[in-house]
């Protein structure tokens, strides 16, 4: 920003340059159990799709508000992402998601096929997938109320989740399967590798206990 009234000749040297800014706290972390993730869909009802869709897909609240019926293929069994819904100062902005690597193709799994196919049957492709009750963009206050996110989260002791949380239990659970970083990058298309290993790397160490157990061995250390 500083950089433009220096090229304008507005300023002789940009007083911001050099400056570090101090590092961002480690994320929180709340990553639920497949189980947690069915009972909080079973409280919501018809509103428990959302949450599976969030989960599996690995969408953010964003894409999910935006996605429409042409976006999901249950032929091939992909769902693509290409769009965004996201609410600023009470305005919904739909856009393109925010870099080239949001953009991408997910697969469906077999338990949202048919929820996804309820969803979109009948429907005019360019209708929302997941429209709020006035048939517009979903807004994600408004969802908590309305579905009961928040009730439900303290009947079953998890008060601190977010909707945000779901799309980190993909990642999750996609690690603990066995997935490597880098299809897990790819899978939620964060820009960078060092973003996905931050969240993640930790959440799958048997490499770590692998060589704890060969330092153990007679020899081992050597």
């Amino acid at each position: 920003m500083l950089d433009y009234p220096i090229a304008s000749r507005r300023l002789p040297v940009n007083p911001a340059r050099g400056v570090k800014l101090p590092k961002r706290p480690p994320a929180r972390e709340r990553i639920l159990t497949v189980d947690e993730v069915a009972a909080v869909a079973e409280r919501l009802g018809d509103e428990g799709d959302l949450v599976l869709a969030m989960t599996y897909l690995g969408l953010r609240w964003s894409e999910l508000a935006a996605l429409r019926v042409s976006d999901v293929d249950l032929v091939r069994r992909r769902v693509r992402v290409v769009e965004r819904a996201t609410e600023v100062r009470g305005r919904i902005d739909v856009s393109a998601p925010k870099s080239r690597a949001s953009q991408r193709h997910i697969a469906i799994p077999g338990l949202l096929r048919d929820r996804l196919g309820a969803r979109t049957a009948g429907r005019k492709p360019d209708a929302l997938v997941f429209p709020s009750p006035d048939g517009t963009y979903l807004r994600n206050g408004n969802w908590r109320s309305r579905s009961g996110w928040d009730k439900a989260l303290v009947e079953l002791g998890l008060e601190s989740v977010t909707p945000h949380d779901l799309r980190r239990t993909f990642g999750s659970l996609a690690r603990s399967a066995g997935a490597d970083l880098r299809w897990i990058q790819r899978a939620m298309r964060h820009e960078s590798i060092t973003t996905t290993a931050r969240i993640y790397a930790h959440l799958h160490d048997d490499e770590l206990d692998l060589v704890a157990d060969a330092l153990d061995r007679p020899g081992g250390g050597r």
